[in-house]
């Protein structure tokens, strides 16, 4: 997975029940679904916790947010 594949990541794109992150409109606009091992699945999971926590109302869909509840840019990551 490209790092800016990871950044557009939205919430939705996530399937916890089907172990599937869908990966949307990647290079020649194409889109694919990635299959997750559980551990990723858990590893995730936590991260959304943290996440909420953290950031209960976000200012974007993100799947990944930066401190502040915004989407990831390049330039931070």
């Amino acid at each position: 997975m490209r790092g800016s594949e990871a950044m557009s990541l939205d919430r939705g794109d996530l399937d916890t029940a089907a172990g599937v992150l869908t990966i949307r409109a990647t290079k020649f606009r194409k889109s694919r679904q990635l299959p997750l091992h559980p551990s990723t699945l858990r590893a995730l999971a936590g991260y959304q916790a943290i996440r909420d926590r953290a950031c209960p109302a976000p200012a974007t869909p993100s799947l990944l947010v930066s401190t502040t509840g915004a989407r990831l840019c390049h330039s931070t990551v």
